[in-house]
């Protein structure tokens, strides 16, 4: 690992096995599902859903105590979706095939029910997604309803016009009362009540004593959606043409407004123990949901509004997570916002006009940058709380940019455009160049920078993936797909030297790869979360041991400078922080990370067999703590020699850790890597000689560690 740190431990024999601590996840952003901000780890094993919003509903339902809400998702997404409203990681769903509509909750038994529009039936789960089973309804079912004490499920059957209700399983059924196009129905109190064209009625369960409650000239009162709060003798409908929330009484006297949403209402419903009413508006900038104390309508969002979620970025120093929430349908209104890495803490932090499109970040720097679409296109940078807001580039409209990527290292910003050109400037915006002039296709399928192996990646309309050197030079094509193929997004995984790309396949699903920066490896992921808009990737920190001498310490993502501190519980005298020469000292010595380069630590303070703990120590005292790791037994270099490479230690000293050296000493291809194999002498030199190979069979012999410890 070239891109972090080096630190050469000096150790005797150790009985623990070598062990990885790490921290390091990939973020992705959905384009068409209601979970827009997810995290994993770099597998796409262990999913965790961020931020979720409503999608496409077409019901809400609201349990009794007010911890979680469900809604439906249909057509890219067929599901019932859930969040907790007071738990930040609370999200999830029910997993459902067709186009789920209105959805209602036995909380008792703990099942959800929810038509499909597209299968004409009336579909049931547990909430915990078991048990998925349709059950036998027929009528074409419109919307639902149900009385839990009576165990009875309502439907408007759209077919026959008629109100039809049956026992929770959908088996025993009967016609209740006949209805004329009627588009929502509720039950509460003992009564039915269903709303159609222009009008709002009720009658008993048994369909007897049906009461016009309500009603309007048609085409100025057209009521649609309704939720009836029992407890307080109130009905709520929405009603489409002047787009307002409305509350009467149940004998439909006393009508008022009640709340205007900012658009069009895709769900209501009520929480009567705590006196709440909640409902799916699609505002401005995508659905959110809202809610309203039934005393005081006084609307308050609950859930982000978000439009769609392009690239993100992550900011470990802060644990901050950034991107870019674009609004295709009005450009000038798209911002950059950011959240805690848990997903909460959601906040806009830049509103420029016009709006962004594309995030990068600088963590050394503390800059965000952005390029700009609608009006005009700019490229523009920030603070990482939105202030000093700066122009770099103004005025590109002939060479539109349409992706924008970092090169930190070289103080490099690149852009590519819509007339095909490959561009960068520095990081202030002077010195604009024109790298490449005449790309074959438009390149707006992703660019990214690879400033350790010197390339520049983007992807184009024809769904390829190129690269260039980082001058524009020696470009060259790196994947292509099929034709019935499109590249949805790809990302630079640069500490582990991969790349993720991700595609539509043949039209209908999604396939995506992890490819190796520097060799011919390629491995499929698996399918979950790979709707995918941007990534991104925080590591570390994280330590991982190389043979028994050295250990790769990958600091945060930022290159602000850091002090190491190390010890071992079973030692008090090893207390202290790295120097610069690699001793151990009682003051901390702030080294500034390259992530390029190595550090080496040298002296024979250390000895195997215990634990060992490393902390990271910014100068402003924030600390971040790696978890305990050991190394290999003395003498233990490699595994075994499987398909042209040495794999790591396993535990075991014997001649082939010895011919593993060797190998190296003879400086072949397939030679295991020097920090593996160098061994000698207490500080070990960076050089494989006769004595590497001796210090290797002695340990083979049974000849312990022959350095002393840091308490002698």
């Amino acid at each position: 690992m070239q891109s972090a740190w080096r630190l050469a431990l000096f150790m005797g024999a150790v009985t623990l096995p070598a062990t990885v601590s790490s921290a390091q996840h990939i973020y992705w952003s959905r384009s068409r599902c209601s979970d827009m901000i997810n995290r994993s780890d770099l597998d796409f094993n262990h999913v965790e859903r961020l931020v979720m919003q409503p999608g496409s509903p077409a019901g809400l339902a609201v349990a009794p105590d007010g911890s979680k809400t469900f809604w439906s998702e249909s057509f890219w997404c067929p599901r019932i979706a859930w969040m907790a409203l007071n738990e930040p990681m609370g999200h999830g769903f029910i997993e459902a095939t067709g186009q789920p509509g209105d959805v209602e909750i036995d909380w008792a038994g703990g099942v959800a029910y929810w038509v499909d529009a597209y299968a004409e039936r009336i579909f049931r789960a547990r909430l915990d997604g078991a048990q998925l089973e349709p059950l036998v309804i027929t009528g074409q079912p419109r919307r639902i309803a149900l009385d839990a004490s009576q165990t009875s499920l309502y439907w408007i059957a759209s077919q026959w016009n008629v109100i039809i209700r049956s026992d929770f399983s959908g088996t025993v059924l009967e016609s209740v009362v006949n209805v004329n196009g009627a588009r929502d129905l509720a039950i509460g109190g003992g009564r039915i009540f269903w709303s159609e064209d222009n009008s709002i009625w009720r009658a008993n369960l048994d369909g007897s004593n049906v009461t016009l409650i309500q009603s309007g000239e048609p085409g100025a009162f057209r009521p649609n959606l309704l939720a009836l709060d029992s407890n307080r003798g109130r009905i709520y409908w929405t009603d489409r043409t002047s787009g307002a929330i409305q509350v009467a009484s149940l004998e439909g006297t006393e009508v008022a407004d009640f709340v205007q949403p900012q658009a069009s209402v895709g769900g209501i419903t009520i929480d009567s123990n705590a006196g709440y009413l909640y409902w799916i508006d699609s505002g401005e900038r995508g659905r959110a949901i809202f809610r309203a104390a039934l005393g005081s309508a006084i609307p308050a969002q609950i859930t982000p509004s978000l439009s769609d979620a392009t690239t993100l970025a992550v900011d470990v120093l802060d644990s901050k997570l950034y991107w870019a929430d674009v609004d295709w349908q009005n450009p000038d209104d798209s911002r950059v916002v950011r959240s805690n890495l848990d997903g909460t803490g959601f906040n806009e932090i830049a509103n420029p006009t016009p709006g962004p499109v594309v995030i990068a970040l600088d963590p050394v720097g503390r800059k965000i940058y952005w390029n700009t679409h609608g009006s005009q296109s700019h490229i523009q940078r920030a603070n990482l709380d939105g202030s000093d807001m700066e122009m770099l580039v103004r005025d590109l409209d002939e060479h539109d940019p349409v992706r924008i990527a970092l090169d930190l290292k070289a103080g490099h910003v690149y852009w590519t455009t819509w007339s095909q050109r490959l561009r960068r400037s520095r990081l202030d915006g002077s010195v604009v160049e024109d790298l490449i002039v005449d790309l074959p296709l438009r390149p707006d399928r992703g660019l990214a920078v690879d400033p350790l192996g010197g390339k520049v990646y983007w992807g184009d309309a024809s769904h390829t993936i190129f690269r260039s050197d980082l001058d524009g030079s020696n470009m060259e094509t790196v994947f292509e797909v099929p034709d019935a193929w499109q590249l949805l997004s790809f990302s630079l995984d640069l500490v582990h030297r991969r790349i993720y790309r991700v595609y539509l396949a043949d039209y209908s699903y999604h396939v995506g790869f992890r490819d190796h920066l520097d060799d011919a490896s390629s491995e499929q992921l698996p399918a979950a979360g790979l709707d995918i808009r941007g990534m991104a990737f925080q590591y570390g920190p994280s330590a991982e041991p190389m043979g028994c001498r050295y250990v790769h310490v990958l600091p945060p993502h930022s290159s602000l400078p850091l002090a190491i501190q190390i010890r071992s519980p079973d030692f008090p005298c090893l207390v202290g922080y790295v120097q610069a020469d690699g001793s151990v000292g009682t003051s901390p010595y702030y080294f500034v990370p390259t992530r390029l380069a190595d550090l080496p630590l040298t002296g024979g303070a250390f000895v195997p067999g215990v634990r060992y703990d490393l902390q990271l120590e910014h100068a402003d005292g924030q600390v971040f703590a790696i978890a305990p790791f050991s190394m290999a037994i003395w003498g233990d270099t490699v595994g075994e020699f499987q398909e042209g490479t040495w794999t790591a230690p396993n535990g075991i000293v014997d001649i082939v850790d010895v011919l593993a050296v060797v190998d190296r000493f003879k400086g072949l291809p397939a030679a295991p890597p020097m920090a593996q194999v160098d061994l000698y002498p207490q500080s070990p030199n960076g050089v494989i000689d006769i004595l590497d190979i001796v210090s290797c069979l002695n340990a083979f012999r049974g000849i312990p560690y022959p350095f002393g410890g840091p308490c002698n």
